[in-house]
């Protein structure tokens, strides 16, 4: 605990948050695998500053067997502060573990809420969004609503997987109550969106700054070593971006 005024380190102790969950189980409950996304109120605000974050949710991508590669494996295996064994890691990746938000009381260092989505079910981005009405009975930093883009996988009969993109709501003060709203559009289609962020305003914007995007990625795809790699992305940007930008 530092005072930020004065830079005096005013507390030299911490408490690590690590939870493995009941991963053998159906319902895992709050973990810590693969934490990857986090939010709080205000975390983007441009004209607030939060002294102290109080509420804290962040997701968890569960584990994938596609993603513990031999490189990977060989990487962490000889970590010496390790609280599972080597054995347990392959057993909980091989179970492919679903992903979860999970909210931490930072006073507390506790968890006290929960939701797990269903297999095949990926939470590309989590942010807070205050309620527009105050609700007095409700501490503020608990007064509003997590706003997640969701991939949704669905088995299809002739085997494998269908995904459709989709945005839920939840209720800030319960997220294990479920998302309270969902909303989908079949010409919405979104791969990644980690790096997604929300405004209280939608505007116009008179920012004259560009970089041409021909010229941008086109100076990396020049500089890959591998020429068959270089042509490879040369003839896709040629086909598939430059043209949405030009």
């Amino acid at each position: 605990r530092i005072d930020s005024n004065s830079l005096e380190v005013l507390e030299e102790k911490s408490k690590v948050l690590e939870e493995p969950g009941k991963w053998k189980e159906d319902v895992i409950g709050p973990n810590t695998w693969t934490i990857v996304l986090y939010t709080y109120r205000d975390i983007l605000s441009a004209d607030k500053v939060v002294p102290t974050i109080k509420q804290f949710w962040y997701v968890s991508d569960g584990t994938d067997s596609n993603l513990l590669t031999k490189f990977v494996y060989n990487l962490y295996k000889d970590y010496p502060h390790r609280d599972l064994s080597l054995d347990d890691i392959k057993e909980a990746t091989k179970r492919e573990l679903p992903f979860s938000i999970t909210r931490v009381n930072l006073e507390t260092m506790e968890t006290e809420d929960y939701y797990q989505c269903a297999k095949k079910t990926y939470i590309r981005g989590v942010h807070f969004i205050p309620r527009k009405t105050p609700d007095p009975s409700i501490p503020e930093e608990l007064d509003g609503y997590l706003f997640c883009p969701v991939q949704v996988g669905t088995e299809i009969p002739e085997g494998g997987w269908t995904y459709s993109s989709e945005f839920w709501v939840f209720d800030a003060t319960s997220i294990s109550k479920g998302p309270i709203c969902k909303m989908k559009n079949e010409e919405v289609k979104f791969g990644f969106t980690l790096h997604t962020s929300w405004m209280p305003e939608a505007d116009t914007t008179d920012q004259s700054y560009k970089i041409p995007v021909r010229e941008d990625y086109g100076e990396v795809i020049e500089g890959i070593k591998i020429k068959a790699d270089t042509k490879f992305l040369e003839d896709f940007f040629e086909k598939n971006i430059y043209p949405h930008f030009e």
